[in-house]
């Protein structure tokens, strides 16, 4: 089992929904573009005590 999982993922723009009156069968829909920047970065490892970093 790895001793710790990290994750990286690009900052989202939302731009609204979409078909909000449902004509394309889907309840909930949205827009958003992927952003090169700012990045969020989260590590999670095993630890003996609880703590938060950051």
């Amino acid at each position: 089992m790895a001793s710790s999982v990290r994750v990286e993922t690009s900052a989202r723009l939302h731009l609204g929904f979409l078909d909000l009156n449902g004509g394309a069968g889907r309840k909930f829909g949205s827009l958003g573009l992927a952003l090169d920047g700012p990045v969020t970065e989260l590590t999670i490892r095993r630890s003996d005590a609880p703590g938060v970093e950051g």
